[in-house]
């Protein structure tokens, strides 16, 4: 429990974290494998070391679990949540925008007032190779900066919920220790197995 509770310190994007929640676990399970072979068991009495091995495993599962959630929301925040994804409606007006970008660079339409004669003529020009390349790398950059600033939220809302987390599932493992040590102190199992001589 106390490894559980120190993996907090490990990062959550990584990946590393997870990994050790995994390998904790699995060794956790092989230790209650191993521990149920050893220990007497009698339908009466049953020791309480086996109810406190399994409720550890538990609030570990839970951990792991969680872990894996947040490494998620860190990645792509709540938005697994829904039922419909808003990117195929970002990508449709992104498309939107480019077709518009497009015709408005066939069309560049450029008024000229003529000073000496007071007429205002139309002339149809395209814009140059150079500005169009430009347009498109200034679009490129607004979209990295975009995805850059949602990253980042996302992360801000993950290491949040995070230390939330962790706070509860700190109080609680510590209040569940101090029952559970109260318990095994006062649980006494008194059973008479020589009761079928009486």
């Amino acid at each position: 429990m106390v490894a559980d509770i120190v993996s907090g310190a490990l990062p959550l994007q990584g990946g590393e974290r997870n990994s050790f929640k995994v390998t904790l676990v699995l060794s956790f399970t092989m230790f209650l494998n191993i521990l149920t072979t050893v220990l007497p068991g009698d339908s009466k009495c049953s020791p309480v070391i086996r109810i406190h091995f399994c409720v550890c495993q538990v609030l570990m599962v839970i951990s792991m679990l969680v872990s894996m959630f947040l490494t998620r929301v860190s990645q792509d925040g709540l938005a697994f949540f829904t039922c419909f994804s808003k990117r195929p409606a970002s990508q449709n007006a992104e498309d939107n925008k480019e077709n518009e970008d497009a015709g408005n660079d066939r069309l560049c339409v450029i008024l000229i007032i003529a000073e000496n004669k007071g007429v205002i003529s139309v002339v149809q020009q395209g814009l140059s190779e150079d500005s169009k390349m430009l347009r498109k790398i200034v679009r490129f950059m607004d979209a990295v900066d975009t995805k850059q600033t949602e990253r980042e939220r996302h992360q801000k809302l993950a290491d949040k919920l995070d230390r939330i987390f962790f706070w509860l599932y700190l109080i609680c493992s510590s209040g569940y220790v101090v029952a559970m040590t109260y318990v095994m102190v006062q649980y006494t199992c008194n059973i008479d197995h020589f009761e079928f001589w009486n």
